[in-house]
C-alpha cells in the first residue's frame, strides 16, 4: 500500500469513488493546501440514494402485485424501464447536496461562530464528537473566526451531516409530516410512471413517513444550510414541524423554486462564485420571511391554510411592488439587476434576485390589508411614505450592517429587525383605523404629525441625528427602536 500526506499531493480536485481512500485529516490537510475535496460519504450519496429508491419502489409494487395489478414479469419490465428516471432523481439529490456544501463555503468565513454554536449543540445532544470527526476545539474556532478563516469543506461535510441526522430525528417523532400539502414530496420522490398510481398504494407505503421526512431534511437543509433550523428555533421558540412548515409557505407565497432552479439552468453560463451570491440573496430573504411567518402567523400552521390565505395579497404585491418604494430605491435596484445581467443571467432572472430585499415588506403590508380589510394598494401606499418620513427603510439597512461577532449579537440584531418591522407594521395599521382606510397619504401623515406632532418629531429627530453619526451601534439602535415603540403606543 502507498501512503501518501494530502500536503504533497499536486492534483486540485479529490473525487472519492471508494469510501476510506483519504482519511479527515489528508482530506482536511489536502484543502488548507488549495484542494478541492468533499469526503467519502458525501461522494457516494448516489449509490445510497439509488439503494433507497430501489427498495421503496419495490415495496410500492409489491403491494400493487397482490392486487394483481401486476405480475413478476410486467414489474421487472417497468423497473427497467424507469432506470433513467431513477437516475435523474438520485443524480439531483447528489447535486443539490453538493451545491450547499459551495454555499456553506462561501459563507463559512463570516459564520464561524454559528458553526461553533452548532457544534456545541450537538456535543450537547451525544450526536457528535469532535474529536472523533476531527473537527476544531472552541479556541481553535475562535482563532479562525478572528482571522476571518473558515470551516474547511470536509469540516463542513461533518456537520452537514450530522445537521440531516438531527433534523430527521425531530422530525420523524413530531406531527409536521402528517400535514396533508407534504404528500406532494411522497409523490415526487417516485419516478414519474408511479406519480400517478391510485392514491392508496402511496398513502399506505409502509415506509411513508420516513420517505417525507427524508426528502423535508434534505430540501431544507440544502436550501438554506446546516444552521438555519437551530437558528429559526431559537429566535422564534417555535418547534421543528413549525419552523418546516413555515419554510414551505414561504417558498411557495414567493415561488423561490422556480428563483433556484433557474439559476442552476446557468451553470456553465455564469461564474459559480456568482451563482452561489445568487443563492445566498434567497437565502437572506428567506431566512428573514420565515422569522416573520414564525412571529406573526405563530406555531400552529397548516400549509395549505397560510398560503391560501396569504397568496391573492403576496402576488398582488409582487406584481406592483415597484409602484411604491422610492424613486432612490427603484435607482438602487436597477443598479443591481444591470450588475447581475452583466454577469451573464437572464435578464428576468436578474430581475427577480434584485427585487428581494423590496419583497421583504410584502408580508406586513399584506397583513395590514387583511386585518383592515384594506387592497394591498391601500396599505402599501400609506407603508411606504410612513417609512421614508420617519427614516424607517434607512434604519433597517443599518440594522442590517450591525457587527456580529458572537452568538448573542446575532440574537440581539434579529430581534431588533422583528421590532422595527412590527413597529412599523403596526403603526401603519393604527394611523388607517384612525384617519380613514381611503384618504391620501399625505393627509393622513399631515393630520397625524397635527395631532401627535411632539411625539412624531421626537422621532425624526432622533432619526436625523443618527443619521449624522460616524458610527450606528446596538444601544444607539436600541434607543431608536425604544423611542418608535412610544409612538406606536401613543397613537393607537
Amino acid at each position: 500500500a502507498l501512503r501518501v500526506d494530502g500536503k504533497q499531493l499536486k492534483c486540485k480536485v479529490i473525487g472519492e469513488g471508494g469510501n476510506l481512500g483519504v482519511t479527515q485529516k489528508g482530506r482536511i490537510e489536502f484543502t488548507e493546501n488549495g484542494g478541492k475535496i468533499n469526503t467519502d460519504f458525501i461522494d457516494n450519496s448516489a449509490g445510497v440514494d439509488c439503494s433507497d429508491h430501489e427498495v421503496n419502489i419495490k415495496i410500492l409494487l409489491k403491494a400493487m402485485m397482490e392486487d394483481g395489478i401486476y405480475d413478476i414479469e410486467s414489474r421487472n419490465k417497468l423497473l427497467a424501464s424507469m432506470t433513467d428516471n431513477v437516475s435523474d432523481l438520485v443524480l439531483k439529490n447528489n447535486y443539490m447536496q453538493t451545491q450547499t456544501l459551495s454555499f456553506m463555503a462561501h459563507l463559512s468565513s463570516n459564520r464561524v461562530g454559528a458553526k461553533a454554536h452548532l457544534i456545541r449543540l450537538l456535543e450537547s445532544k451525544g450526536l457528535l464528537d469532535r474529536d472523533i470527526e476531527f473537527l476544531p476545539s472552541d479556541a481553535e474556532l475562535e482563532r479562525r473566526r478572528k482571522n476571518n478563516e473558515g470551516l474547511t469543506r470536509p469540516e463542513l461535510c461533518i456537520l452537514l451531516s450530522y445537521s440531516k441526522l438531527d433534523l430527521y430525528d425531530q422530525v420523524i417523532k413530531s406531527s409536521v409530516i402528517d400535514d396533508p400539502w407534504l404528500r406532494r414530496l411522497l409523490v415526487n420522490y417516485f419516478p414519474k410512471k408511479l406519480q400517478n398510481v391510485e392514491a392508496k398504494y402511496l398513502d399506505n407505503h409502509r415506509l411513508k413517513r420516513e420517505i417525507i421526512g427524508t426528502i423535508l431534511t434534505s430540501q431544507i437543509i440544502d436550501r438554506m444550510g446546516a444552521t438555519f433550523v437551530v437558528r429559526m428555533q431559537e429566535d422564534t421558540d417555535a418547534d421543528v414541524g413549525a419552523v418546516c412548515q413555515a419554510f414551505y409557505i414561504v417558498v411557495e407565497l414567493f415561488k423561490l423554486n422556480h428563483l433556484w432552479h433557474e439559476i442552476e439552468a446557468h451553470d456553465g453560463q455564469v461564474e459559480v462564485s456568482k451563482q452561489i451570491e445568487a443563492f445566498v440573496a434567497i437565502w437572506k430573504f428567506t431566512r428573514q420571511t420565515v422569522r416573520w411567518v414564525l412571529n406573526n402567523l405563530g406555531h400552529d400552521l397548516n400549509i395549505e391554510q397560510q398560503y391560501n390565505e396569504l397568496n391573492k395579497g403576496v402576488a398582488q404585491f409582487r406584481k406592483d411592488f415597484t409602484k411604491y418604494i422610492s424613486e432612490v430605491d427603484k435607482a438602487a435596484m436597477n443598479r443591481v439587476i444591470n450588475a447581475i445581467d452583466k454577469q451573464g443571467f437572464a435578464h428576468d432572472l436578474a430581475q427577480d434576485i434584485a427585487a428581494l430585499p423590496y419583497l421583504s415588506s410584502a408580508m406586513d403590508v399584506v397583513k395590514v390589508a387583511n386585518k383592515q380589510q384594506v387592497s394591498v394598494k391601500n396599505a402599501a401606499d400609506l407603508y411606504f411614505p410612513l417609512g421614508k418620513m420617519l427614516h424607517l427603510i434607512w434604519l433597517q439597512g443599518m440594522i442590517e450592517e450591525l457587527a456580529v461577532n458572537n452568538q448573542w449579537h446575532v440574537h440581539a440584531r434579529g430581534g431588533l429587525r422583528d421590532d422595527l418591522t412590527d413597529y412599523h407594521a403596526q403603526l401603519t395599521a393604527s394611523l388607517l383605523s384612525r384617519y380613514g382606510k381611503h384618504k391620501n397619504a399625505d393627509v393622513t401623515l399631515n393630520e397625524w404629525s397635527q395631532e401627535f406632532g411632539q411625539k412624531v418629531k421626537n422621532v425624526k429627530d432622533m432619526m436625523s441625528s443618527i443619521k449624522n453619526e460616524k458610527e450606528v451601534d446596538y444601544p444607539t439602535i436600541m434607543v431608536a427602536i425604544n423611542t418608535l415603540s412610544h409612538l406606536v403606543s401613543a397613537t393607537k
